[in-house]
């Protein structure tokens, strides 16, 4: 009770003292909104309703709660704007450390208050932001891109170029700039009572966007295939050919091999019936070995033409084009005759 009758007691003591010696002491308050003469162009309601929040804002004062004292001083404000009120902003703002806010909200007091205030009062303000100032310092904030947001301690104060030093607490302070593109730099700094700090920040080029008339690349069509080459797939195709039939006749005479042994173990041996078992094993050998030599004749025919198909530019005298090709199949046997 004691320290809370010293904090009102306080308001008398000047502002200046106040910063010169002690953060808790307090200025004089004005009179309470309400107290004022009613205006036309403000209601009794609206003058009660000030008033009641300025009472509410002293006590909280009092208490030392001075974050909800200055939410119900400048509720009162824009409820009624009367520039005394301003005076009592202030003081609040010193108590918080908002000196840079204390200030203005001063230097709205004295412009608002014009010729109406008393020279003694002016003359206490005026010391009191001569206090105020030694302890803001302004930040000049350069950036290597225009039309970026700029930003300070994560608050918008505007976008590059940004001609003019901001002034703002003394204190850290981190300066950080962003551009559309997602670009961003940023600085922390310290900053002292009256100091000018200089910001530079560079944020990276923004990307370039393709072209509209870039060229476009087509794919370069194969060469077409000569007619040796053309050859060679169609020999290497019947090949395969034979060589599959060669397959399946081969698996045919095994089965009929096998056939034929079961036969001739037979008591009694029909022999009309083996002979025909044998002539048919016979056929389907003679069949799997012509076929199987067809297709490795096809192949290695497919092969060498193309091998030999050389451009016309590229062909010597020892790289002739393949002459009088002829190719011998035999039972089981397989030739190839010609000049190179």
């Amino acid at each position: 009770m004691v320290a809370k009758f010293a904090r009102l007691a306080g308001l008398g003591i000047g502002l200046c003292v106040v910063l010169a010696q002690s953060e808790r002491a307090w200025a004089q308050p004005e009179a309470p909104a309400a107290a004022t003469a009613p205006s036309p162009a403000v209601s009794a309601e609206v003058l009660k309703e000030a008033g009641e929040r300025y009472a509410r804002g002293l006590a909280l004062y009092g208490d030392g709660e001075f974050l909800l004292a200055l939410v119900e001083f400048e509720r009162a404000y824009e409820v009624a704007p009367d520039f005394r009120l301003l005076f009592n902003i202030a003081q609040t703002k010193v108590q918080l450390q908002e000196y840079l806010g204390a200030a203005q909200s001063y230097e709205a007091y004295l412009v608002q208050g014009a010729a109406s205030l008393p020279p003694e009062r002016r003359a206490q303000v005026e010391e009191a932001l001569k206090a105020l100032r030694e302890r803001v310092g302004r930040i000049s904030v350069q950036v290597n891109r225009d039309n970026v947001d700029v930003f300070i301690d994560d608050q918008k104060v505007g976008r590059a170029p940004i001609t003019q030093a901001l002034t703002v607490n003394v204190g850290r302070h981190r300066v950080a700039a962003r551009g559309a593109d997602g670009a961003n730099d940023a600085q922390v700094i310290d900053l002292a009572g009256g100091d000018i700090v200089e910001v530079r920040l560079n944020l990276a080029a923004p990307s370039a966007a393709p072209s509209a008339a870039a060229p476009v690349q087509t794919a370069v069509p194969d060469a077409p295939l000569s007619g040796m080459k053309k050859g060679a797939i169609g020999t290497w195709a019947g090949g395969g050919a034979a060589l599959i039939g060669g397959l399946v006749t081969g698996l045919m005479t095994m089965s009929s091999g096998d056939k034929l042994d079961k036969l001739l173990e037979t008591r009694e041996v029909d022999q009309k019936a083996a002979e025909d078992r044998r002539d048919t094993t016979r056929t389907l050998a003679l069949t799997t070995d012509v076929l199987i030599g067809v297709g490795a004749a096809l192949a290695v025919t497919g092969t060498l033409l193309w091998v030999l198909d050389k451009p016309a530019e590229k062909q010597t005298a020892k790289t002739a084009p393949l002459r009088d090709v002829r190719v011998g199949v035999g039972a089981g046997s397989l030739a190839i005759h010609g000049r190179f």
